[in-house]
């Protein structure tokens, strides 16, 4: 979902019980260090100009990175979807089982 308004999702999100992770290139626990709920919501911010609201005017977000090697700071927001999504399937057994 994308939204112009931050403060009424995360009241939103917040009274449904969901625990809110926001992603950071920096100052974020490892992703793969993180315990993903099934009511687990993702925030990445613009690719270039980061968060449209002040992530320390909600102190109950969780900041989280994807770790990575080399010089590399960033990700396209895209890939780091991805990722982020591929490691809550994991995390929460919703792959497809192997035949």
């Amino acid at each position: 979902m994308f939204v112009d308004n931050f403060a009424a999702t995360h009241e939103t999100l917040t009274a449904e019980g969901y625990k809110i992770f926001v992603f950071t290139p920096h100052g974020g626990r490892p992703l793969h260090e993180v315990n993903l709920p099934k009511k687990s919501a993702f925030v990445f911010g613009h690719e270039e100009f980061g968060f449209s609201f002040d992530v320390e005017e909600y102190t109950d977000l969780h900041p989280v990175c994807i770790q990575q090697v080399g010089r590399v700071e960033s990700l396209n927001v895209s890939i780091a979807a991805s990722i982020a999504l591929y490691e809550y399937t994991r995390q929460n057994n919703l792959l497809a089982p192997k035949k």
